[in-house]
Formats: C-alpha cells, structure tokens, sequence
C-alpha cells in the first residue's frame, strides 16, 4: 500500500537522523528501558502542564497549550528511539517490547485525559466527548494488536496508529498555542478539529483490526465467504483514499449575490468578504464495485473566514454497502435524486443549499427491479438531528422564536417504468418527505421571560414523524400532526437517445393535506356536531403549485452540453382563505398554507440557509432577528448552461428572474422582483495546464474555479462579486 510506503520511508529517515545520537547514548550506558521510562515522564509532565493550564490560564490564552505540545513531540520522539536502540544494541528482549507498549498507554491517557479536562473547563463539553472518544479509540487500536497477536494472528493494518495520533494531537496543540489571536476563530479549534479526526479514524481502525483479524480465525466453512468478503473489504479501506485540500475567497460589493452563496450544501456566507480552507480524506464505496459489500467513510472540515461558524464540520461518516442497500452513518452531503445537481435551482424538499444534517440513513443505491427489469423500486429513510441550536439561539432577536436539540428524518420511495437498456423512454414516480419533530422551541421577549414549548421526543414521536399524527402543544383543539410535516411529489419523464437525451420533470411541493392530496375533508357538523364528520362532504383544491422543468443532455457536443430550463411558482398555496371549523360555522377550508414556516420549528432551514430551493429566500437573509422565510410565495424563471470548450476547462451559467409576493401572513405592500446571474469557469480537476512553469507541464488533481455573480431588485439587493476557488485532490495508491 502506497500510504505505509510513505510511512516507513518517513521513518527511516528519521532513524538515519539520530542514529549518531543513539550511538552516543549506548557509549554512555543509557539502555532502551531509560529512553521508555523517561519519554513516558515527559508525557505526564506535558499533560500536567495542560491540566495546570486549564485551571490557571486566563480564558483565551493558549501560550500553555503550545508549550505542553512541545514538551509530548520531544517526549514522543523518544517512543521512536528506544526500540531503534533495542536492535541496534542487539538487546531486544520480550520484556522490553511489553514495557514499552505499556508505558505508550500511560502516556495516551494521561495526555488525552488532561485535554478533555481542559476543555470540560473551557466550557467546550462536546468537545470533551469527542476527546474521550479519540482516548476510547486509541486504546482500541493498541488493544485489538495485542489480543489479536496473543492469539497469533497478525494485526498490523489501520490508518490511525500511535505515530499518527501523536502527530495529530501535537499539532492541534502547538498551532493552537501559536496562532492565539491570529485567526478570526478561537484557535482551541484546533485542538478540537484534530481530536475529532482520531476519534473517527481510531475507532475505524479498531474495527478494520477486528474485521481483519476475524478473517483470520474464522474458518468454519458457514461463515468462510462472508469472512473472506469482509477481510477484503477492510483490508482495502485504506487504499483509493482520495485526499484534498481547497481555498476559497468571495469578495462582493454587498451580500455575496444569490448563485454565488445558494446550493453549496451551505458551506457559504452572505458577508461581502469571506472565504474558508478547507481539508478532507474521502473513500467512496464504490471503489469496491466489484464486491457485494462494499465499504467507505469521509472526513472533511473547514475553517472558514466570516461565516456563521468559526469551525465547519462539512462531512463526517461511514457507509457500507450490500448489493443494492447502504447504510449510512453521519453527516453527508448527499445529492438530488430527480433534479440536475449542477444546474438546477434546486428541489423543493431535498435540496443542495443547507449544511447536511448529520442522520442514519438505509436506502437503495438503485432500482430494485422485477417484471424482467421493466418495472423497479428504490426508497430511503432516515433519522437525524439539527447542529443549529446555538446559532439559531444567537441569531433570534429578543421576542423571536428559535429551537434547539430538534430532531429529523425523512423518506423517500421511487417507481420506475421502462427498461434504459433497451427502450428510450422512461418514467419515474415518487415522493419526498420530511419531518422536524422533538427539541423545545424558545420565545425571550424583551423583558427576559422564557416562553417554551416542548416536542415530543420520546418513541411516539419518532413514530408520528414516519406516520403523520398526533398534535402539537400549540394546536389547541384542532389537532393536525405533531412537527413540521412537508414534502413533494416527484416526477420525471426521459427520453434518452444515443447522441441526446431529453427529460421533463416536475416537483410539488406540500405542506399538509390540502396540498398532497387537493382534497379536505368539510362535511363537519353544526353546533354540537362542529368536530364530528357527518357527511362525506370534499373541498377540491386547484393544481397551481409545482416547480416544472426541462433538461437537453447532447452527448457529443462539448461545447454546449446540457441546458435546463425551470419554471417555479408557490403563490397559491392552497388559497387565501383558512378557516377552522367552528361551532356556528361548520366550514373546514384548510387554505393559506405557509411554505416552509413552521409554528414551533421556525423554518425548513439548518443554519439559515433552507434545506430545499434557494429562491425561496433563506432566514439568512432577514435584518430584524426572524428565523421565518419571509417571501415563500413567488413566480420565477430560472436556465442553466453548461458546457466543455476546451480539455479541462469546464463553464457553468446560471441566470433566475422571479417576483415574490412575501407570504399571505406578512404580505408584501408592492410585489418584489430579483434577477441573479452567474458566469463560472473551471479549469482543471483532473489536469490543469500551468502556464507559468516553463514546460508547461500538465499538473494532476489542481483546480481553479473563477465566478461572478449578480443581483438585481429589491426582494436581494443589488450586489455583485467575484469567487475564485483553489484546490487539490490526491488518489492514494496512484
């Protein structure tokens, strides 16, 4: 494997530096067991420091935590000399490989133990969570070596052994305590950001070690395939890594404009000058197509520069795979399933625009398919939880409402007719749905007085939120379903041909029942039969809202390669007019729906930004503290171009034009009308062109992304800006 290549090159260098003071050492009596005890006494000696750090230093001032990272790197060196010095001297005995790995425990855990007691004083409890979990995982590796050695199985493998996690720990502390008031975020982040890495790949590790060594001793034949399948599986997680880095600027005149914030899975910033850098390692599953069980796992973080965040957690999670099905745990940005992803406003339940929302996910990779493949079937659903409670509770504005700890899930179910393979055309059916549900929602008025409301978070509430039902506490007596219920039907019709491909599609969006079905039950009785159904009376809603669009796909013309048009318009929603059925009144017309908005959920949005199309516009956006979505009912026109002119050149052209009327509770005085523009190019990815290199030589995984964008009206502003994008990916094992 390429990446322990790299390893042992780095260490070999490393023993040709000091061999010249091992030598010295050994002249002078100093045995290996001196060298072990003494790097493990400078590692309780750095982790004291930390501890009297965090009860002596003053808040922010992290001068402590870089002198501790010194002291454990020059102690950890000497974890490296001491068995180099056993085989040089020709005096490696059983003995001294067990002290040393004993003493190597010591050290990890008096170490990672002083820094989640720093950061339980520093206030950062999730943090010290994640910290355990990097001491949980670190011993995990060592231990599943050990037992696995002692029943003689070799158990060598893993991304994340003691080296790597000494370089990670050391370097999250010594930039923390180098870069203190340096950086527009505490730079303890730091700390936290590389503690969360080796929590993750630890205790990825540990499990590969146990996969491994399980392929070794299970032999019995009912269980020799699967094992052998496994053991291939983990055995190859660290191959086909694929590792990058990337930079980001935006500089605009105002707001960054609309397509130059929107559908960046919300890593973005509406501030006129912002940027980030950013860093991942990824392994897709499906570079073990060839097997039935496949596995991946991705860690990608960034450190932006005026965001709504000091640090982002962009991705983290593991998947695995058998045939068809997946499960996925974490946070990952996962793509549209009906709608282009690089030139569609977006959809209206799934979109691209909000940061993703970290859940456990089971689904299908395709269409499980029957009726010798004319007929297939694919579904997902999933249960997660919203990371925005603090910014929600810093954004709020004294008297406006925000929620915290609220939980999420959503589904999906898919029909396909039509065999690709062999007949052009086919269509697609299918329905998106999304719940929020659980957490409190707050309301401080200006006098400091804390109104709550309660979700249920307990089994019936998980339960209500895969079956619509139950209420909410602010429902009074008319019950309707207990969290913020939406979705859309989806549909979609191809034409696909050998140099072309045409498709039409379609997405309605609802919010309840009057909209999902365009029918109400209004057979409610009078006076004291004013809640009792007593006819089978139906209210018929109009088919006003959708968003339809077209996509032309040429195959063969690189020049202009696809092109989508869309049309979007929210104004009806279920009529004006909404009226409870009452004692005197019996009429139920369940109208005036309010998209995306919520009684107690404030919004269809995770840290401002909506999580379905952009052009309804974000919370992100309001001056006056609101969490709502203050212009949901709206007509627009959006295109997308995109094309390939030239060997790793790439361009993209987005341009909308829409009216918005705000909503029918907080209607507008005049309606507002927006037009935003994009014009990007990219160049590279795979292979940029380096004009200043006097070769001009063709450099592999660079990337360079140039965009401007524009607003123009009043419901955005005017702004305009320019974004230039930097990056580099890496394939390990290439």
């Amino acid at each position: 494997m390429i990446y322990s290549s790299i390893r042992n090159s780095i260490q070999r260098a490393v023993y040709a530096v000091i061999d010249p003071l091992v030598s010295g050492a050994l002249a002078i009596g100093i045995t290996p067991n001196m060298v072990t005890t003494l790097g493990m006494l400078g590692n309780v000696a750095g982790a004291a420091l930390v501890v009297y750090a965090a009860v002596s230093a003053a808040p922010g001032d992290y001068s402590l935590m870089g002198w501790a990272g010194l002291v454990i790197i020059l102690s950890s060196v000497l974890d490296m000399v001491d068995g180099y010095m056993a085989r040089k001297a020709g005096k490696e005995t059983r003995f001294g490989a067990f002290y040393d790995s004993v003493l190597d425990r010591y050290s990890e855990l008096f170490t990672l133990s002083a820094l989640s007691f720093y950061l339980v004083e520093a206030g950062h409890h999730g943090a010290a969570v994640i910290t355990y979990a990097s001491l949980i995982g670190s011993l995990m590796v060592s231990y599943t070596r050990a037992r696995a050695e002692g029943l003689q199985a070799e158990c060598k493998v893993g991304l994340m052994q003691r080296p790597e996690r000494v370089v990670l720990t050391v370097a999250g502390m010594l930039l923390c305590g180098l870069l203190q008031g340096a950086t527009s975020f505490d730079s303890l982040w730091f700390v936290i950001a590389t503690q969360a890495v080796i929590a993750f790949f630890s205790n990825i590790t540990a499990i590969h070690r146990i996969m491994h060594v399980k392929g070794q001793l299970l032999l019995a034949c009912i269980f020799l395939s699967l094992s052998l399948q496994a053991q291939t599986m983990f055995d190859a997680a660290g191959e086909g890594i694929e590792l990058k880095t990337e930079v980001q600027g935006s500089f605009s005149s105002d707001n960054t404009p609309l397509w130059l914030n929107a559908n960046k899975y919300g890593l973005s910033s509406l501030k006129s000058s912002n940027g980030y850098l950013r860093v991942g390692a990824e392994r897709l599953a499906a570079n073990d197509s060839s097997r039935q069980w496949r596995f991946g796992y991705g860690a990608d973080v960034a450190v932006p520069i005026s965001y709504t965040s000091k640090f982002v957690i962009q991705q983290l999670y593991a998947e695995f795979q058998y045939k068809l099905g997946t499960l996925t745990i974490g946070q990952r940005e996962q793509p549209m399933q009906v709608l282009n992803n690089e030139l569609s406003s977006g959809e209206q339940t799934f979109g691209r625009n909000a940061r993703p929302v970290p859940q456990v996910r089971l689904g299908m990779l395709d269409y499980f398919r029957f009726l010798h493949g004319w007929v297939g079937i694919k579904g997902h659903i999933s249960y997660g939880w919203y990371t925005d409670g603090g910014f929600q509770e810093s954004f709020a504005a004294p008297g406006q409402q925000y929620a915290k700890n609220v939980l999420y899930h959503e589904k999906s179910g898919f029909l396909r007719i039509g065999k690709p393979e062999t007949f052009p055309l086919t269509l697609e059916l299918g329905l998106e749905m999304a719940a929020q549900f659980g957490g409190t929602a707050y309301n401080v008025n200006n006098w400091g007085t804390i109104q709550t409301v309660k979700g249920n978070s307990g089994f019936s509430g998980y339960w209500h939120a895969l079956v619509p039902g139950g209420a909410d506490a602010t429902d009074g007596g008319y019950d309707n379903a207990a969290g913020n219920q939406l979705g859309s039907w989806m549909a979609r019709l191809k034409w696909d041909a050998k140099t072309w491909s045409i498709t039409a599609y379609m997405d309605h969006f609802f919010e309840d029942h009057s909209a999902m079905f365009h029918l109400n039950k209004d057979g409610y009785g009078e006076k004291e039969e004013h809640k009792k159904l007593v006819s089978k009376r139906w209210l018929l809603y109009d088919f006003k809202d959708m968003l339809l669009g077209v996509e032309l796909h040429l195959k063969r013309f690189k020049p202009l390669n696809s092109v989508v048009v869309e049309y979007l318009n929210t104004k009806y929603q279920s009529s004006p007019i909404y009226h409870d059925h009452t004692y005197n009144i019996p009429d139920h017309i369940a109208g005036c729906d309010n998209y995306y908005n919520h009684t107690v959920y404030g919004s269809w949005a995770h840290w401002g930004q909506v999580m379905g199309n952009p052009l309804y516009r974000s919370p992100i956006y309001n001056t006056d503290g609101t969490l709502k979505v203050k212009n949901n009912r709206t007509r627009a026109f959006h295109l997308g171009i995109s094309g390939d002119p030239y060997r790793a050149v790439h361009y993209r052209l987005l341009l909308s034009a829409q009216i918005a009327w705000g909503t029918y509770e907080l209607p507008l005085d005049y309606p507002e009308y927006n037009t935003s523009l994009l014009v990007e190019a990219t160049v590279g990815g795979g292979l940029l062109k380096m004009a200043d290199t006097p070769a001009h030589k063709w450099v592999k995984g660079m990337m360079v992304r140039m965009a401007y964008g524009l607003d123009r009206g009043r419901l955005l502003g005017d702004n305009s800006g320019f974004q230039i994008t930097i990056g580099y990916h890496k394939r390990l094992g290439q």
